[in-house]
């Protein structure tokens, strides 16, 4: 019989720091007898004493109840709910609709002990940014390669570092900023489409918010309203190809997605102070 090594209790940020130490041993896994993916068309209900290992499951569609220690955890679609090892509780589907999640299981080890957390039961709500992080760990856990384990300690670090600072700003939301995980969907939604012009009721319509609840959000955390902020990239875009490209400034302003070249050149000396063509040279 495989030994069960004892469990040290200890704040989430520590564990978190611990996590990046390779000395101490990673293990993740999905359920034995079901892939990652999960789909329950009818009743689901799981009913333990706890297991030794961590178990996150992110929603993708239906409801289904937590009920941990006296407390019940109501859970749809885009939340994330962790619980630490050995911590007993009740699963079960609430409706007739389909219920759909990712989950995977994670075990850290020192040489001695198993490493969980405290509190016992995380749940955040709405935490949209964890899916596609939810997508590649269950992938790589499913299907694994050669690599799969290094990828694996990166991409949880990426999941539970954006699970705590997603609780922190819900738990404080005086703050009322955007999460990293949010900005950086903002930046690259940007890059992928700044030719098209992506108004700020794009960028809120990404992130799942209002326009104006976005704006308020996205000053406080940038510093300047969403649209200096998409003309001060755009102009950054313009400055490397500047400099990287041959091709004259009209075509370079109608590549950027600008219909007035003389719009283009007061844009650029807004953010800059010098005009395209002083800056080239």
């Amino acid at each position: 019989m495989e030994k069960i090594l004892p469990l040290e209790r200890m704040d989430v940020r520590r564990w978190l720091g611990s996590l990046q130490e390779p000395q101490k041993s990673l293990s993740m896994s999905s359920n034995k007898k079901v892939p990652g993916y999960c789909e329950f068309a009818n009743s689901w209900r799981v009913d333990t004493d706890g297991i030794g290992e961590h178990l996150l499951y992110y929603v993708i569609k239906g409801e289904f109840e937590a009920t941990v220690g006296g407390s019940t955890y109501r859970c749809i679609p885009h939340d994330l709910l962790w619980l630490s090892p050995d911590t007993p509780f009740v699963y079960q589907k609430v409706n007739e609709n389909a219920l759909a999640f990712y989950r995977f299981r994670l075990s850290l080890e020192t040489g001695n002990c198993r490493l969980g957390i405290e509190p016992r039961v995380i749940k955040v709500s709405n935490i949209r940014s964890a899916i596609s992080l939810f997508e590649q760990i269950v992938y790589d856990i499913d299907f694994p390669d050669a690599y799969s384990r290094w990828r694996l300690r990166g991409l949880l670090l990426a999941l539970c570092s954006d699970v705590l600072e997603t609780k922190q700003q819900k738990q404080n939301d005086s703050i009322r900023r955007l999460t990293r995980a949010q900005m950086r969907k903002l930046k690259h939604y940007f890059h992928n489409n700044h030719r098209v012009w992506p108004t700020p009721a794009d960028f809120a319509e990404q992130i799942g918010l209002s326009p104006h609840y976005f704006t308020q959000l996205f000053t406080a955390s940038f510093g300047m309203s969403p649209r200096k902020w998409i003309t001060r990239e755009r102009i950054i875009i313009a400055q490397d190809q500047l400099l990287e490209s041959n091709c004259n400034i009209s075509e370079l302003a109608a590549d950027l997605g600008y219909r007035n070249v003389y719009f283009f050149s007061r844009q650029f000396k807004e953010v800059m102070g010098m005009s395209p063509s002083r800056y080239r040279n």
